[in-house]
This record gives C-alpha cells, sequence and structure tokens, in this order.
C-alpha cells in the first residue's frame, strides 16, 4: 500500500532527477525544496535506535529492561544516560528500558501573540 508519504518522497525524488540539468534556472531551489522535504520525512518515521541522538529527549519504542516484561504498550519519552550507559524513559522515576527505535519529539507549541 502507498501512503502519501511514499507518494512524496518519490515525487521529490523525480523533482531533484528531472532538475539535475545545470542551466535549469530553477534547479538549486527545486532540488534543495525536494531535498528538504525528504529529510523532514525521514525524521517523521521512526529509526534505528543507533541513529539516536543521545543529547535530547526523543519518543523510544521497544522493549523495557527486563526479557519478562515484554513491549511497551506505548511510545515513551526518554534519553541517554550517560553515567548508567543505557537508555532511560521516567515514569515514578528512572528506569532503563531497550528500545528498538525512536523518533523526535514535535516541536512545542508557539504562544499565540496578541495583536
Amino acid at each position: 500500500m502507498t501512503t502519501d508519504k511514499d507518494s512524496l518522497r518519490e515525487l521529490c525524488k523525480v523533482f531533484i532527477c528531472v532538475y539535475g540539468d545545470p542551466t535549469d534556472i530553477y534547479k538549486d531551489h527545486v532540488v534543495s525544496v525536494a531535498r528538504a522535504l525528504l529529510e523532514r520525512l525521514d525524521r517523521e518515521e521512526w529509526q534505528p535506535i543507533e541513529t539516536a541522538p543521545k543529547d535530547r529527549l526523543v519518543f523510544l519504542w521497544g522493549r523495557y529492561w527486563s526479557d519478562g516484561q515484554g513491549f511497551m504498550r506505548e511510545p515513551m519519552t526518554g534519553l541517554w544516560n550517560e553515567r548508567n550507559n543505557r537508555w532511560e524513559c521516567a515514569w515514578i522515576g528512572w528506569f532503563g528500558v531497550r528500545p528498538s527505535h525512536w523518533m523526535p519529539l514535535p516541536a512545542a507549541p508557539q504562544p499565540k501573540v496578541k495583536e
């Protein structure tokens, strides 16, 4: 099944190929927009934990620390604890988890400016 994101991704790849002619005056703009969009689409999907940044909170998905606890029921926010050398989530205290995937947190909402 093709999703809207898959279709958009393919369209971006086509733009990058079609506008590869260096004589085209729109080439740089179209290619840079398509690449930026591809990068954003990739950031909005679950990615392997090996690629996760270790300097900020992220969404985590995977197993709890113990095999007997199984998989998380829903994604949790967590961060890398350098001292304990493990990913940790907060839920009535910090505890270790073994995530397989991560996703960035969305941007915080911006306050409305009164006119």
